[in-house]
């Protein structure tokens, strides 16, 4: 009979959560079956093989006090509040089906009178909108698999960040899949975290046959890795990007190939009257560390034919886009 444990993190930070769902990965022991239910405030979690600036609107959404974070597992972009729910099935065991972590949520949902359907990539839908979407992953004998439940989500707010930024990006990475989403309370006004998280430890019992006991993590989680920039904008994967802004002395346009968290390749087009400035300028980007506080510096101290107030200008714009 396999081990049963469920715990509930009492903390609304992304990276802590993260953390922590890792820590359980790599503790879980044999034959053992961890439920670990979780919730993230005002966050954008992004795939492990996405890129964040072509999947959410990044610069609007720091700037609003909002947290970005990439898991480790694959799939799309979803942005979480207190109206969602985040559930992690942990196993360590060579019988696991991952089958029975859905039917968990499936029954669970059964037990309150909602009748899902499993469809497309992992998605659950109920009346034919997705309201679940889930992902997976595997270490050596170690299973992770995870998802979402939006119960009463803000869904402006998740449309207005999750929406693609207005400037050009080509990526290497792996798109979203953008679909139609609904709220567990437009069907059931009465459901919320707290019934649901009850009916999901009952409804664990009963798939896998077994009393569950709550697990206490009495270790200090560190969360810095998760919580890094380096690990959030995958400073490694290669891109080009575009950004562009008219100011008052013209348009200027920045063309970008970054490999490696570094600047390979740079094109600055501006229709400015100071031509030799933005030569400079553009020699200055490559080579250059793919980070607003370096490209800021190598701006401000390098050039030697600079009008101080277009500098300045630009600085600033460079500084807003946070990359």
């Amino acid at each position: 009979m396999a081990d049963l444990f469920w715990i509930r993190s009492t903390k609304h930070d992304v990276y802590y959560n993260q953390a922590l769902e890792e820590y359980l990965l790599e503790h879980c022991k044999k034959e053992q079956y961890i439920l670990y239910l979780w919730q993230n405030q005002n966050t954008i979690v992004i795939g492990r093989n996405q890129n964040c600036y072509k999947e959410c609107r990044v610069n609007n959404f720091l700037k609003d006090g909002g947290q970005i974070a990439r898991r480790i597992t694959g799939g799309g972009a979803v942005y979480h509040d207190l109206g969602n729910l985040n559930y992690s099935f942990i196993s360590n065991s060579d019988t696991c089906e991952l089958d029975q972590f859905a039917s968990v949520i499936v029954t669970a949902l059964n037990q309150m009178g909602l009748y899902p359907e499993i469809t497309g990539r992992n998605d659950m839908i109920i009346e034919g909108k997705k309201f679940s979407g889930t992902a997976y992953y595997q270490k050596q004998d170690r299973y992770l698999y995870h998802g979402t439940v939006m119960l009463n989500v803000d869904l402006d707010k998740m449309l207005q960040y999750l929406s693609p930024p207005t400037q050009k990006f080509i990526s290497k990475g792996v798109d979203s899949i953008r679909a139609r989403v609904i709220n567990l309370t437009q069907v059931m006004p009465e459901i919320n975290t707290q019934n649901l998280e009850n009916n999901m430890i009952q409804a664990f019992e009963t798939i896998f046959n077994a009393s569950s006991v709550e697990l206490e993590v009495k270790e200090t989680i560190g969360h810095e890795r998760f919580a890094s920039k380096e690990w959030i904008f995958n400073r490694k994967s290669g891109f080009y990007q575009e950004f562009h802004k008219k100011f008052e002395w013209g348009d200027l346009n920045i063309k970008l190939q970054v490999e490696n968290g570094i600047i390979t390749e740079a094109v600055l087009e501006t229709d400015a009257m100071n031509s030799q400035m933005f030569l400079e300028m553009n020699q200055l980007f490559k080579n250059c560390p793919y980070e607003s506080t370096e490209i800021s510096r190598r701006i401000t101290t390098n050039i030697t034919n600079k009008n101080d107030e277009i500098i300045n200008q630009i600085v600033q714009w460079i500084n807003i886009l946070n990359l």
